[in-house]
Order: structure tokens, then C-alpha cells, then sequence
């Protein structure tokens, strides 16, 4: 009987290497300290990607079957923001929308200060601006489709209003009708 188990030792050991670079990469811009990076291996339709966070863990996933050594970084860093806003937020967990809003417009926002990543917006958000902003008051647990299953293109697009306006540092204090206002300016 022949089988394999994945990872192999030379795989997992490139994994992690990659990962202890990005950290020590992000290590002096991020506030975050004693967390722990668990990975997931599987094959799915992205090369990495950052499966769940809390404010000391990060689940990141990587695919096997592709060469996922560009997306590291951003999806180490992505993670580490989650970690630091989740650790300056004045609520210990995601319960509404516009938390989970907020967080997603921090990331995007320091990860184009930090990575240099550009900033977006949707042209088909505006036809939706009413559903947007009156969705942000639901409860995560709930399913708002719409805000759901565009979440990052919202936040986003809010993190490119915010700039201007607000220092990221500034968005874990923002209350849900800060976002709202900046919502309204985005439409």
C-alpha cells in the first residue's frame, strides 16, 4: 500500500518560513503581541487565505497545489490587523454589521498605508446605498445577503472615504453612526 500525508516536512517548513518573514516584516507596525498563526491545508479556489481570527489567533489556509508565496504576506498582515483591531476595539466581538464594516474598512485602510495596496470602489454600491446603510444595524448572526456577500467591496470602498478624514488608528473608537456618516458620504 503506498499514501502520502501533506504536508510534507519540506512543505510545512516553506510555509512557515514564509510566514516568519512576514511577520518579522509587519512585526514594527503592528500592535500585536503573544497571538499564534495555525494553518490550515486544503485545496480550494484561492492560493491563501485567512480563514477566521479572534483577538489572538489567526486560521490562515493555504492551497497546496499552488504557489501561494506572493499572497502570504498580505494574508499575514491581513490577519494581524484583524488581531490589532480586534484588540483596540471597545467591543470583544463582531455582533453588527457595521462592526464587522468597520473592521474590514481598518484593514483595508492600514494595509494602504503599510502594503501600498490600492483602494477601490465598486461603481454598483450607490444603487444600493439605502440597503447598505440601513443593514448596518443588523445583527451579524442574522443574514443580510447584500452586506454578507459584499462586505469587503463596502468596506472598501468606506476605507477610501475615510482616509481623508480620519487616521486608521481612529476607526476602532467609530461608533455606528460614524460609519453610517461616512456611508452617506461614500453615496
Amino acid at each position: 500500500m503506498s499514501y502520502a500525508v501533506r504536508p510534507t516536512t519540506s512543505e510545512l517548513k516553506k510555509a512557515r518560513r514564509l510566514i516568519d518573514q512576514a511577520v518579522e516584516t509587519y512585526t514594527y507596525s503592528v500592535d500585536v503581541d503573544n497571538f499564534e498563526i495555525h494553518l490550515s491545508w486544503q485545496i480550494f479556489n484561492e492560493k491563501a487565505t485567512l480563514i477566521s481570527t479572534d483577538d489572538k489567533t489567526a486560521l490562515i489556509g493555504l492551497n497546496p497545489e499552488e504557489d501561494y508565496s506572493e499572497e502570504i504576506n498580505n494574508i499575514v498582515l491581513m490577519a494581524l490587523l484583524d488581531m490589532e483591531f480586534m484588540s483596540k476595539a471597545e467591543y470583544n466581538k463582531i455582533s453588527f454589521y457595521w462592526q464587522e464594516i468597520a473592521k474590514f474598512a481598518y484593514i483595508k485602510m492600514r494595509m494602504h498605508n503599510l502594503a501600498d495596496t490600492d483602494l477601490t470602489v465598486s461603481q454598483d454600491l450607490g444603487e444600493k446605498e439605502e440597503q447598505i446603510l440601513e443593514g448596518l444595524s443588523d445583527d451579524i448572526e442574522g443574514y443580510n445577503e447584500l452586506l454578507y456577500t459584499r462586505t469587503s467591496e463596502i468596506s472598501e470602498a468606506l476605507a477610501k472615504t475615510m482616509l481623508d478624514e480620519v487616521e486608521p488608528e481612529k476607526v476602532p473608537q467609530l461608533k455606528m453612526s460614524d460609519i453610517k456618516k461616512f456611508g452617506e458620504k461614500l453615496f
